[in-house]
């Protein structure tokens, strides 16, 4: 009977391993998404339009628009 319960515990071991290994894979493959889906995200998040999504080593980095005085000012050129 002793014996039995030590295969267990060491099988049980064993089986705890590989799924923390394949769960520790699964987390640091990174994801790649495309420009469009990672602007559209980086809007969800944000909330702020023009919002330009770039990635870096797997991670996501929403970069927001600088507002600036220009940003204000229209040119008209022969009533257009």
């Amino acid at each position: 009977m002793e014996g039995e319960n030590f295969g267990y515990i060491i099988g049980g071991f064993m089986i705890g391993i590989v799924i923390l290994a394949f769960i520790s894979a699964l987390l640091s493959y990174p994801i790649q998404l495309n420009q469009e889906t990672a602007n559209e995200i980086c809007f969800n998040f944000t909330n702020v339009s023009g919002v330009e999504a770039d990635s870096l080593n797997g991670r996501l980095i929403c970069e927001l628009p600088s507002f600036d005085s220009t940003q204000n000012i229209v040119i008209k050129d022969n009533n257009k």
